[in-house]
């Protein structure tokens, strides 16, 4: 058909002149070319149309919610498949199933990751933020309502992860190979184990976990995007993101599956006896200081004791030869002993200087007389 355009140069003046005279068929009949005229110009209008679409805003950017009969015929293919119908925590809200719907139908698929606030239940009541206008082709713009719910932990975190995971298998039901319901639930419970690992005790904060679900769903909409990447690859692929989830203090990560942590035994205690608990700084140098007298204490009790003992063995002499207070000539010693043995000998001194001068004195007389 653009072919068939193109040969007149797209412009209705040429039909005649570019198609039928160069087409040279003999005996052609006004009606003929009539019908040629005709042709051109449906083919013509066909080619302005898909230009027009071109320009305008791609439809799955809009928020406009799946329709009823979508809505019926998606349910009823979900039911008799797994006899089962999914309730409204495991399914988001109707404008977000339109929008994946018509993301998933697009040729190529144009998948676009959806921020985690936006995630909200089907039957959900909060209110709406604001609102979106769309504009259609030849149609008035028309206003959607737009949906945020804040992330309260961690656990409601991964329900809305979980609800986009079913709600990805409910619109591609046609394909149930292309993101089986099991697959979704089996990907969803491998995410819960993951975000419940502790790491040094502790689990990561809730901003982890969100930062590694835009992570991991970024990249699956870009492979969707430029690879038509099945959803259920993807989450078999899990050395791609696992690191994403298991990651939270930068170590790097192998591709098998990630261990739990190991955790280390406490700290030897510090203390003397190690069946005592550690104890504080203020307790530790009051306990130095206790010792330190000790020490003192102990010490002087010993040099009183050796001098004692001196004491007694002088005081045990003097006792035998001065007359002192020693039992038995001993060895203990005793000042009074000491004392008396002192006096003594400054007595023989005195003695001895005394008789000393009275010789000199003699002495002196006689030498006079001569």
């Amino acid at each position: 058909m653009d072919c068939f355009v193109w040969g007149a140069r797209n412009a209705s003046d040429r039909v005649d002149v570019d198609l039928i005279d160069a087409a040279a068929i003999p005996d052609v009949t006004i009606t003929q070319k009539i019908a040629i005229r005709k042709a051109w110009w449906l083919a013509s209008i066909d080619i302005a149309k898909r230009t027009e679409a071109k320009k305008a805003p791609p439809s799955a950017e809009t928020n406009m919610p799946i329709s009823r009969d979508d809505a019926i015929t998606l349910h009823g293919l979900f039911m008799k498949r797994h006899e089962i119908r999914l309730g409204s925590v495991r399914l988001l809200s109707d404008q977000i199933q339109g929008r994946l719907l018509r993301e998933y139908g697009a040729i190529p698929k144009t998948f676009q990751a959806l921020l985690p606030e936006k995630l909200v239940f089907r039957d959900s009541l909060v209110a709406p933020v604001g609102t979106q206008l769309n504009w259609w082709n030849g149609e008035a713009p028309s206003k959607t309502e737009i949906f945020i719910e804040s992330i309260s932990d961690t656990i409601d975190l991964w329900t809305r992860i979980r609800a986009l995971c079913n709600t990805l298998s409910f619109i591609s039901i046609q394909d149930p190979d292309w993101f089986p319901f099991g697959e979704s639930d089996a990907f969803a419970d491998k995410l819960l184990v993951w975000m419940n690992k502790k790491y040094n005790g502790k689990r990561p904060a809730l901003q982890y976990f969100i930062q590694a679900y835009i992570s991991t769903f970024s990249h699956f909409c870009e492979e969707m995007r430029d690879n038509n990447t099945s959803m259920s690859v993807l989450v078999k692929n899990e050395s791609f993101y696992r690191s994403f989830w298991t990651n939270p203090e930068g170590v790097a990560s192998s591709s098998q599956m990630a261990l739990p942590p190991v955790m280390s035994p406490p700290p030897l205690p510090k203390s003397g006896n190690g069946s005592q608990p550690d104890i504080s700084s203020d307790m530790g140098r009051e306990l130095a200081r206790m010792r330190s007298m000790n020490d003192k204490l102990h010490a002087r009790l010993d040099k009183q004791s050796n001098n004692g003992n001196r004491n007694g063995n002088f005081g045990g002499k003097g006792g035998g030869k001065g007359g002192g207070f020693g039992k038995g000539g001993g060895d203990n010693r005793n000042d009074r002993g000491e004392k008396r043995k002192f006096d003594d000998r400054r007595a023989n001194l005195k003695g001895n200087g005394e008789r000393r001068t009275g010789t000199d004195d003699r002495d002196g007389a006689a030498h006079k007389r001569r």
